[in-house]
């Protein structure tokens, strides 16, 4: 009997051994930029699993050019991107659906009624001359459309204008962010503004403070009425259309460095 137990304690004191592996507990450690892996199947339980940062999709601006109505002289050049997101070619096709609307909303908000009026004789020319896209913190795709317009009526008299708009993606869900989900405080938003406190980016457009002012009264979260607002690494661009003025829109950079946290209370994404 004290043999067997003699043995026993022999056989469990090597098993006690070689689970521990020596010193390192049979652990290798790769320390290659300062990441250390083990294969210590005996602490799996305690490792966390980092999730992976959200790849950037890849963005190609594509161009198209439509004729609008029956006339061969009136014509819409749009211009867009279309991303590519590896391994969800689904999202992608959501987002760019939501690309193409906004472009083509853009159109029709900026010259309606164009089929009539090139049916009662007039030309019409609206290109997008420009797009900018932006992807912020890898979350956010956020686009901004630059588009100039011409209208020649029957007597050969030019309408020119021009029109900005923009587009803000949830790039995990593909929803389109609208409102006050991008501008959290609006009246700061338009008091800044009013004030003088931002830089003008656009030109092109002679107008006064008191225009400004005016044109400021249309955006109301009432009425769910908010500026095009485009970001960018540095901050905002903001939108005030002047329609009811004397046409076109003017840029406001917002800075995301603005003292007393200005960017962070007026705008519900950083």
């Amino acid at each position: 009997m004290k043999k067997i137990v003699l043995q026993l304690l022999i056989l469990a004191s090597a098993l006690v051994i070689s689970s521990c592996g020596g010193r390192n507990g049979g652990q290798t450690e790769d320390t290659t930029d300062g990441i250390v892996t083990t294969d210590d199947t005996s602490i799996t339980d305690a490792v966390t699993t980092v999730a992976p940062v959200p790849t950037v999709p890849h963005v190609e601006l594509t161009s198209r050019r439509e004729q609008i109505g029956s006339s061969a002289t009136s014509f819409k050049q749009l211009l867009y991107p279309l991303v590519t997101i590896e391994g969800n070619g689904s999202l992608a096709d959501t987002i760019n659906r939501e690309i193409e609307a906004a472009c083509a909303n853009l159109f029709k908000r900026s010259v309606p009624g164009a089929a009539a009026m090139v049916r009662d004789g007039a030309e019409i020319e609206f290109t997008i001359s420009d797009c900018k896209t932006y992807f912020l913190d890898g979350r956010y795709l956020s686009v901004a459309f630059f588009a100039n317009i011409e209208v020649f009526g029957s007597g050969g008299d030019e309408t020119p204008d021009r029109a900005y708009s923009t587009l803000n993606v949830d790039l995990q869900t593909g929803e389109v962010l609208y409102g006050n989900a991008l501008i959290s405080d609006l009246e700061k938003l338009k008091a800044g503004i009013a004030s003088g406190k931002f830089e003008r980016i656009s030109d092109g457009i002679e107008v006064s403070a008191s225009d400004i002012a005016e044109a400021l009264v249309q955006y109301r979260v009432d009425y769910d009425m908010y500026p095009p607002v485009f970001f960018a690494d540095d901050g905002a661009t903001v939108c005030v259309e002047l329609a009811k003025l004397q046409g076109g829109y003017v840029l406001f950079k917002i800075p995301n460095d603005t003292t007393d946290e200005y960017f962070t209370d007026v705008f519900s994404i950083e």
